[in-house]
């Protein structure tokens, strides 16, 4: 391989790999601490969960969320990325449809493991 080629792909490669995680960062996002989460209402039934809420940093925008069931609890982990043009706003409006009868706690979940807030109890 000549050296200009190299040289290329040297280059090429880092860009590439730079460019995909600020894409990524920017669509999904990055779990964040419960502290900058402000949850506005909670409904629960035994087949729906409807969560409402934003974010206190200005800066930042709701990408999504991903949740887990242990038991009786549900963890529910909320995902920010800066504003941009594809995230907008922090707020948050939550639908998850599953069977919930047995469910007894709600926490939002931060990056950490022991960052929990709990949001709703039975």
């Amino acid at each position: 391989m000549s050296k200009h080629k190299i040289f290329l792909l040297v280059i090429i490669i880092p860009l590439t790999i730079i460019l995909i995680s600020i894409i990524t960062y920017f669509a999904v996002g990055v779990a964040d601490s419960t502290v900058a989460q402000y949850v506005k209402s909670v409904m629960v039934s035994n087949e729906t969960i409807k969560i409402s809420g934003t974010t206190v940093n200005s800066g930042e925008a709701f990408t999504g969320y991903s949740y887990t069931i242990n038991k009786d609890t549900i963890y529910l982990k909320l995902r920010y990325s800066i504003v941009n043009p594809i995230h907008k706003s922090g707020d948050f409006n939550i639908l998850i449809n599953n069977n919930f009868g047995n469910i007894k706690y709600i926490y939002m979940q931060g990056k950490k493991t022991g960052d929990r807030k709990l949001i709703w109890t039975k």
